[in-house]
């Protein structure tokens, strides 16, 4: 059997928000380096923050030297707050995105959404881009431990009465795969952001796509 069409076996399918459905890392990079200069600090080098994508947003502000942290939570605010305010919409899509949601709810195959934004960011974003609709449930690291750690998938297995080897992790980062791990589920890795592109080599996910397109080109289809 085809092994890209084994991953249509499982039953949930977790997806991570920033750089896998959704085109936002340049806006994150962008609005990271002006809250720095807001608060007085530094900007940065785009590819330093590019690899901290995906991360709590306290690592921005601590790349060059720890920041306190009253001064620390003040900045994830405000970069919280322009992040929002971004007007966000389909056309920020990843290429194949919608496609891809409607042939798996198709397949009648559970979605959700387990992202280290804040959920009710994670919302406002999936629905200025038309896409909340398609995820069973949406949970953030407002909630959860952030990935790595496996909190918020194992919530959603319980939560959906899946087992975590019925499920799959899709994401764009180590954090991603690296949580998955821990969770005990099969893992896709996208290679299409702009982040370091051997670190999802270091964990080796369960699969392996460059895009969002080639994932749904190769599982509807049945290539290899």
């Amino acid at each position: 059997m085809n092994k890209n069409l084994d991953v249509l076996e499982k039953k949930l399918f977790i997806f991570d928000l920033d750089g896998t459905l959704v085109d936002s890392p340049y806006w994150i990079v962008l609005y990271a380096n002006i809250t720095r200069l807001a608060f007085g600090f530094n900007g940065l080098v785009p590819c330093e923050l590019e690899k901290l994508v995906g991360s709590p947003p306290k690592a921005f502000w601590n790349l060059s030297h720890p920041v306190p942290e009253k001064i620390s939570n003040a900045m994830t605010m405000d970069f919280r707050r322009r992040l929002i305010n971004h007007p966000f919409d389909a056309r920020d899509l990843y290429e194949s995105v919608a496609e891809l949601l409607d042939y798996l709810k198709s397949q009648r195959k559970r979605l959700s959404i387990a992202t280290n934004k804040p959920t009710v960011n994670a919302k406002h974003v999936l629905m200025q881009c038309g896409i909340q609709d398609y995820f069973s449930e949406i949970v953030g690291s407002d909630s959860f431990d952030a990935k790595p750690s496996p909190a918020m998938l194992s919530h959603l297995c319980q939560s959906a009465k899946v087992d975590s080897r019925e499920a799959v992790m899709i994401g764009d980062r180590q954090e991603d795969i690296e949580a998955s791990h821990w969770a005990g589920m099969s893992s896709i890795g996208i290679g299409q952001s702009f982040g370091p592109k051997d670190s999802l080599n270091i964990i080796t996910p369960s699969w392996h796509f460059d895009s969002i397109s080639s994932m749904f080109k190769s599982i509807s289809s049945g290539r290899g």
